[in-house]
């Protein structure tokens, strides 16, 4: 097997650079949006946005991967087809053809019915 070089630490560093020079830019432009607040101010501002961008993005992430699990346990192909009104054309096809290949009846109980 090959050696291949891992590059996190460059991937680490980029990322650093851009975080940094983003919130330079928007330092930059908070300063001249509000010239009379303080530095301080602008940056309890700004590091509050920061923190409920995140916390809705994980939200986001929690609810939408509670929504496909629910819709996929209720017997949803995928969870994007929620929004059309049926099964893909293919999909349809397909079951139809795979049902008359295999019984899908159930086995005989031993015992009869009373």
């Amino acid at each position: 097997m090959m050696k291949t070089k891992s590059h996190t630490g460059w991937l680490v560093a980029r990322v650093v650079l851009a975080a940094v020079l983003l919130g330079g830019m928007l330092w930059l432009a908070a300063r001249d949006l509000f010239p009379n607040a303080s530095p301080w101010w602008v940056l309890r501002v700004g590091l509050f946005v920061l923190a409920a961008v995140g916390a809705l993005i994980v939200l986001q992430a929690l609810v939408g991967a509670a929504w496909h699990r629910f819709s996929l346990n209720r017997g949803a192909t995928d969870p994007g087809w929620m929004w059309f009104g049926g099964e893909p054309p293919g999909l349809t096809r397909e079951r139809e053809r795979s049902a008359k290949a295999v019984d899908l009846a159930p086995p005989e109980s031993e015992d009869p019915p009373r």
